[in-house]
């Protein structure tokens, strides 16, 4: 049976799915103690959405 995502459900996933993207191709974020302000401020948006996921159903 399949569930019917929230709206914050979807920005998690899209978050995450575009830091995981850029991660995965940027010479900075592939490089141990570099990083890039872009990779970056994805993560940011992807622990930022999770937050606010967790914070709607905290016992999901």
């Amino acid at each position: 049976m399949a569930t019917q995502q929230t709206g914050t459900a979807t920005l998690v996933e899209e978050a995450w799915h575009a830091a995981i993207k850029h991660v995965s191709v940027c010479p900075s974020c592939l490089t141990p103690g570099a990083g890039c302000e872009k990779g970056d401020a994805l993560l940011d948006a992807c622990t930022a959405a999770t937050g606010e996921q967790r914070r709607e159903s905290p016992d999901a």
